[in-house]
């Protein structure tokens, strides 16, 4: 009887021990960012929604891959927008999502005149580390006539 109290007890507390795991959605969850050459914003916008039961404190790290070196990329997040030169959420200021909301990541490019294309990728994290979306995209700059 001794030995079956903690297990009791084990199984009663286990529902407040046990964190679930964040989920989210995307959408869209692919994109094709196009624009002329000479416009200075060019913009795309995500939603990512918390699918979870649990407040998720979101990261985020940007690979934009086979760009023009003159091209300029950023994101836009729930707290702010960021310069070029940040590629990823600072760990000190996530996206804090509550059940069921929603919020908006926005990616931007200015292409400074050049033409091009680019694969564009934003993964979004939990503040573990632990990979719970990608938002994948192409941004397709046409050559201006």
């Amino acid at each position: 009887m001794k030995r079956l109290i903690p297990i009791c007890i084990a199984i009663i507390f286990s529902p407040w021990l046990i964190t679930g795991q964040i989920t989210v959605t995307l959408d869209p969850p692919t994109f094709v960012m196009t624009g002329p050459a000479d416009q200075t914003d060019i913009s795309y916008h995500v939603h990512v929604t918390n699918t979870s039961t649990q407040i998720a404190n979101l990261l985020w790290s940007r690979r934009v891959q086979g760009n023009p070196t003159t091209w300029l990329t950023w994101i836009c997040d729930a707290n702010l927008c960021y310069t070029p030169e940040v590629g990823s959420c600072p760990p000190r200021k996530p996206n804090v999502i509550a059940p069921g909301d929603t919020v908006e990541f926005q990616m931007h490019l200015n292409p400074r005149g050049a033409e091009g294309t680019a694969d564009y990728n934003v993964t979004i994290t939990d503040m573990d580390g632990n990979p719970l979306a990608v938002i994948d995209g192409q941004a397709c700059i046409p050559e201006t006539l």
